[in-house]
């Protein structure tokens, strides 16, 4: 599989990943000058169930930093529609598990590196939690997708990312997602309205509202 040749700027490269925790770093192009904040008086609420098995990843190797940076160069009308798919999938559960301001990007067109990006808000650490863990549930245990990378969900920090190859997930706190501006940054990105999309045609529409 190629390695990964893309013409973005290391800026942006930089932001793909949040650097906030070095048991779960998986680029190099993470820039280790830039952490996530951390908010003062947030309960801090994970299993013993979620941690052992980010553990246990970690020691089979799940999250392979070769396999991080191993992309395919092109994408068949199959894979995009099943990449479309996982990202509506996400999206519909962090509405679910009452999200805030969801967005699906479509990062086909600006980057070799991902499919979809997908954002949220969560108003606690424990909803930031729930939702990391339920689409890992459904997109890994249940669909069978590998997830590659998880980072954030370990520390007390404002944005947890976690990687699935064709999908990313970011869940950020307000204050994270004011600060990063994902959307600003990406601002080329097509929006996709995953409330009506239809990844068995491969149909998405554009759109602009930010969620809810």
């Amino acid at each position: 599989m190629p390695k990964i040749e893309s013409s973005m700027t290391d800026q942006k490269l930089t932001d793909l990943h949040p650097p906030d925790d070095q048991e779960f770093q998986s680029l190099s192009v993470v820039d280790s000058t830039i952490g996530l904040g951390q908010s003062a008086g947030e309960d801090h609420h994970m299993t013993d169930e979620s941690l052992s098995e980010a553990d246990a990843e970690l020691e089979d190797g799940s999250f392979d930093d070769e396999a991080t940076v191993q992309v395919s160069a092109t994408r068949t009308e199959q894979l995009y529609r099943s990449s479309l798919a996982n990202a509506c999938t996400a999206a519909r559960i962090c509405d679910e598990l009452k999200g805030q301001k969801i967005v699906v990007l479509d990062m086909t067109e600006l980057t070799s590196i991902v499919d979809f990006f997908v954002i949220v808000t969560g108003n606690s650490r424990r909803q930031m939690h729930a939702i990391a863990d339920e689409v890992n549930r459904k997109l890994k245990h249940e669909d069978g997708n590998r997830r590659i990378s998880i980072e954030g969900y370990r520390t007390e920090g404002n944005w947890i990312l976690t990687d699935y190859g064709d999908v990313v997930l970011h869940v950020f706190t307000p204050e994270g997602r004011e600060l990063y501006n994902l959307e600003q940054l990406w601002a080329d990105a097509k929006r996709i309205d995953w409330q009506t999309a239809d990844p068995s045609s491969g149909s998405s529409t554009s759109d602009e509202s930010d969620g809810t």
